[in-house]
């Protein structure tokens, strides 16, 4: 791999791992909104598997921080919002091999904003298809659009590979991974939009590498992008939970954490409010304003926090960690 790569995987884990240090005091202290900073420490690890898998080789670790993303995601919304295309969401909770975190996706919901816009595509086919809904996949395959297909080769290439788990054709599986893989293709999917870490990994391809050896199709990906070790169905014997607030932690939970929790009822996803076809949560936000604000600063990549007011600071923060407060919000009325 190019030093440039590894450095810029080290400088990532080091930049995150010292905001979930920062957050995790936070949390022990009892300071601010600790159920969202239980979220953000959990969705962290979405890069941290990188360093752990890339550059210490250990399968291990790779695999217990993407089950600790996986629970991240569960803990974010009782709905998902998602591409037509996998992205890390799927790819890193099919190669954890947790079967928790398969289950979880087998039963997601889809948000008003899929729905709405009748979003198609591998990844809801993947749903059906794991869930043996073998007619509502052929559906999928049938009214496939995502974009034109005449022109966008990537979306070709979705096609080609969804018909080939439908048809079980091995060749069509590989056809449809493999053009995925070619530069001007790969380019075309990431680069235009958020090319890291797209130099080190194909979240598309090694989803589809991983599910079709779920499916019993054993193929072999050469390409650098295709991290083939993670793809034999291994779960791990053990999950091993490194933070005091899951359950499964089996190391000393602080005391100030544990005086905090009973203070708190379980946390229970809130009553889903509609209003003009916008699904917000009621626990998490007090008026449909607040929630779309806060809800596109999220989408966006800024840091919204909350204290214990309501009043949200939203932060941009660059490549060194340092943060910029672009928006202060008082508490919505």
């Amino acid at each position: 791999m190019e030093s440039r790569l590894i450095n810029k995987i080290i400088q990532l884990y080091d930049r995150y791992n010292l905001q979930n240090g920062n957050w995790i005091s936070q949390i022990e202290n009892n300071r601010g909104i600790i159920n969202n900073l239980v979220t953000e420490v959990l969705l962290n690890e979405k890069l941290f598997w990188l360093k752990y898998y890339y550059i210490d080789s250990d399968i291990k670790s790779a695999k217990t921080s993407m089950y600790h993303y996986g629970i991240g995601l569960q803990m974010k919304t009782h709905e998902l919002h998602m591409k037509s295309f996998p992205k890390e969401e799927i790819a890193q909770i099919l190669l954890s091999d947790s079967p928790q975190l398969l289950e979880f996706f087998k039963h997601w919901t889809f948000d008003d904003y899929f729905q709405k816009n009748k979003l198609g595509g591998p990844t809801l086919f993947m749903h059906h298809y794991l869930n043996e809904n073998l007619e509502s996949a052929k559906k999928v395959i049938e009214e496939f659009h995502e974009y034109d297909l005449g022109k966008n080769t990537a979306s070709q290439a979705d096609l080609t590979y969804i018909k080939g788990i439908y048809n079980k054709d091995i060749d069509q599986i590989r056809e449809g991974i493999e053009t995925l893989l070619q530069p001007k293709v790969h380019h075309q999917r990431y680069h235009l939009y958020r090319p890291y870490p797209a130099d080190i990994i194909s979240y598309c391809a090694a989803a589809y590498t991983k599910f079709a050896w779920m499916m019993g199709h054993e193929i072999e990906i050469d390409h650098d992008l295709v991290p083939m070790e993670l793809m034999p169905i291994e779960p791990l014997d053990k999950y091993e939970v490194k933070y005091f607030f899951l359950d499964g932690y089996e190391g000393e939970i602080p005391q100030s954490y544990l005086d905090w929790k009973k203070t708190q009822a379980d946390p229970e996803p809130g009553p889903a409010a509609v209003q003009d076809d916008f699904v917000w949560d009621q626990n998490r936000y007090k008026t449909r304003q607040e929630a779309i604000v806060i809800e596109q600063a999220i989408e966006k990549g800024y840091l919204p926090e909350q204290d214990n007011q309501g009043n949200w600071v939203v932060y941009k923060e660059d490549d060194q960690g340092n943060r910029k407060i672009i928006a202060e919000y008082g508490t919505f009325t």
